[in-house]
């Protein structure tokens, strides 16, 4: 091996590369002029990257070049080094061999080895070193859009993605549109990039909530993610994709809301907004009110006579359930919602008069306001009372008659059988 030469030609080299970016040349640079030279001369005696011939056979000057090359466009992407000197000064022989090692430049890749080299042949425009780069590709950020494939074409998410990792992201709910899984790339104003995918809604992702008042009002109809309560549904922060529903609140004239409820009667199961809904529901409206009775004493009662306590009037109140359009506004009386009657001394209880209570019959269903009137008749003075208050007092007496008819019928009898 021919001992190593060119310093000087090295140091030249080492002093231009100091002119170039930083990250241009990262194996040779150093950040002071010292640390370039010294790693320039370590390269050359670690690499042997000059071997002297015979000095007799220089006959003229001897150079090359280290060059970094655009593989597409042959254009230089940095200042070539240039060598027409050894490590000591002397001038470089055809023979000699020379070797370089590629650099890093940022946004291009190297093509082939990092490490060259060629033998110095008389004619310096050919001793060449040459490393060739290809451009790396830059990826732009694409703004990727989802709408729903729809007449309002509203957007359901947007989010940004590398170009060179795209793809239509996931939304819970919603699938690509038939026949349309590419995007529709679009250049907006401002130079970026968008693309567009196109969706629709899955239903066999969503529940389907009917909300019915059960008035002239139409239905509130609205989709809930299966799995989800309507509570837990409304915190979904994306409202694009899952706009927050609430049931309104129904009203009817005269009646009181109580409650979203699926079925009829008394199985109805009530709604709650906390409830994982897995299915198709549909939910009627139920309403409440109250409505009364009253018992009064007939004003033109020949008697006197009051209600327990010494009352004139009782009023009784009953609650009243509207499942739907056909229930019934009608409340129900039993037995004991009837006041007990008690006549004066001199009076007798004649009975009832008025929308439910006739004589002695009464009628479990009554309206609102439906008035009832307690008779009681005057009773002459040697006449006793028949039936005193019209029911157990009434008993008595007339068992009091009986007694009486019997005793004359069993005096007649004996009369008679003595004759």
């Amino acid at each position: 091996m021919r001992i190593k030469r060119f310093l000087a030609a090295a140091i030249a080299a080492a002093l231009l590369v100091c002119s170039f970016p930083s990250n241009a040349i990262a194996h040779l640079y150093k950040p002071t002029i010292e640390n370039v030279i010294e790693s320039v001369i370590d390269s050359i005696k670690e690499n042997s990257h000059f071997n002297k011939p015979n000095i007799n056979n220089y006959t003229h000057d001897i150079s090359y070049r280290i060059e970094f090359r655009d593989s597409a466009s042959g254009l230089e992407l940095i200042h070539g080094l240039y060598f027409d000197r050894g490590i000591d000064g002397e001038k470089l022989a055809a023979g000699d061999e020379a070797f370089a090692e590629a650099a890093t430049i940022p946004g291009y890749t190297l093509i082939g080895d990092d490490f060259a080299g060629i033998v110095l042949g008389s004619n310096s425009e050919e001793n060449v070193i040459v490393f060739l780069y290809s451009k790396d590709k830059v990826y732009d950020i694409v703004t990727i859009e989802c709408r729903l494939l729809s007449f309002s074409g509203k957007t359901l998410y947007s989010t940004e993605q590398d170009e060179s990792d795209m793809g239509e992201p996931n939304i819970r709910g919603y699938e690509l549109a038939p026949g349309l899984s590419q995007p529709l790339l679009r250049i907006a104003d401002d130079g970026s990039k968008v693309a567009v995918y196109a969706y629709r809604r899955d239903d066999s992702q969503w529940a389907r909530i009917i909300f019915d008042p059960q008035t002239a009002s139409p239905a509130y109809e609205c989709h809930i993610l299966l799995g989800m309560s309507l509570d837990s549904y409304n915190e979904l922060p994306n409202k694009a994709a899952y706009p927050s529903v609430q049931p309104p609140e129904p009203f009817l004239s005269g009646w009181h809301f109580a409650g979203w409820h699926e079925g009829l009667g008394s199985q109805a199961k009530q709604y709650s907004s906390g409830e994982e809904q897995q299915a198709d529901r549909v939910f009627t409206a139920r309403y409440e009110k109250m409505v009364s009775a009253y018992f009064l004493i007939d004003p033109h009662s020949t008697g006197r006579g009051s209600f327990s306590g010494g009352e004139s009037i009782v009023h009784i109140e009953k609650k009243v359930t509207r499942y739907n359009s056909q229930s019934t506004s009608q409340a129900v009386l039993d037995e004991t919602d009837i006041p007990e009657c008690f006549p004066a001394s001199d009076s007798r209880f004649a009975g009832w008069k008025g929308s439910n209570v006739s004589g002695e019959v009464w009628s479990a269903a009554f309206s609102d306001a439906d008035t009832n009137y307690a008779r009681f008749d005057k009773m002459l003075a040697s006449n006793p009372p028949l039936t005193g208050d019209g029911s157990r007092s009434g008993l008595y007496a007339t068992a009091l008659l009986v007694s009486a008819a019997a005793i004359i019928l069993i005096a007649a009898l004996a009369k008679y059988k003595s004759a």
